[in-house]
């Protein structure tokens, strides 16, 4: 990376996923426009080697290490304010960048000033494309998700009103929210609106940090290219992932939807919250 002013802030946080990470870094390293990269590590308090890796093969990488695991969103909280780049990508340990994708994001916030946030295509380890985009989470949306599952030809018609979208990624389009795994701010919107919820470990944080985007007026979008692969669920948890969602999911709704409308919406996540 050049001394010169960086486009785009790639902030990593890794906790126990060596591995993993040594492979996404390499990918970033392998970007035409790496010197144009800020690439910052936010070590959450790993305990396998990781950091020193960090160091010795990628000395390009701005290392934060913290003595305690502060959970996803405070720790990308912290990696931003080791960064200077106007655009912030927030990409997990557990993935791999394609050649040149960065570059057609970049692209897209020229072509889209009122796009705040954006994701662009991810695919899995098997090759299968991830429903990495959705509709902020409603009985409706959340319910209509589960109905699809088991009717693959509604998909095409409804899959974009389900929480996590089974359609439309062939195109580029207006979403409520993108996968904290491979996401894409400008960075006055994410100062703004505050950075990521401190009061959330993980899951869920995307999507409020893209409700409170979408509060602001600026829009969400999703782009059918900068491909990345992404491997998922590489980081341990302290806790069972399907309870955490949940609690979040109910966290989420007490913070947002507070209007008395919204009573049935709350009282289910809080029975899930309670179940799993």
């Amino acid at each position: 990376m050049s001394d010169t002013s960086p486009l785009l802030a790639v902030i990593v946080v890794n906790t126990n996923t060596r591995n993993w990470l040594e492979p996404c870094l390499n990918s970033l390293e392998e970007q035409e426009i790496f010197e144009s990269l800020e690439v910052v590590v936010v070590d959450n308090d790993s305990t396998d080697g990781s950091a020193d890796m960090v160091r010795r093969n990628f000395p390009a990488c701005k290392l934060v290490q913290l003595d305690k695991n502060v959970g996803f969103g405070p720790a990308n909280n912290i990696g931003v304010q080791h960064s200077t780049a106007p655009l912030l990508l927030f990409l997990n340990p557990d993935t791999i960048v394609y050649e040149n994708s960065l570059p057609a994001i970049l692209l897209r916030f020229e072509e889209h000033p009122r796009c705040g946030v954006a994701g662009g295509i991810i695919f899995d380890g098997d090759g299968e494309l991830e429903r990495s985009v959705g509709s902020f989470p409603s009985l409706f949306s959340m319910g209509l998700d589960r109905l699809l599952r088991y009717l693959p030809p509604a998909r095409p018609i409804l899959g974009r009103l389900s929480h996590q979208h089974w359609a439309g990624y062939d195109e580029p389009y207006s979403v409520n929210w993108v996968t904290g795994a491979y996401l894409w701010i400008r960075r006055e919107v994410f100062e703004e609106v505050g950075g990521f919820d401190k009061h959330i470990f993980v899951y869920c944080e995307d999507v409020d940090l893209c409700y409170r985007v979408w509060q602001l007026g600026f829009e969400c979008w999703f782009f059918p290219e900068g491909p990345i692969v992404h491997y998922r669920g590489k980081a341990p948890m302290p806790r069972p992932r399907k309870k955490m969602l949940c609690e979040n999911l109910l966290y989420f709704a007490n913070k947002h939807y507070r209007s008395p409308k919204f009573w049935l919406t709350r009282s289910v996540f809080w029975i899930m919250s309670r179940l799993y």
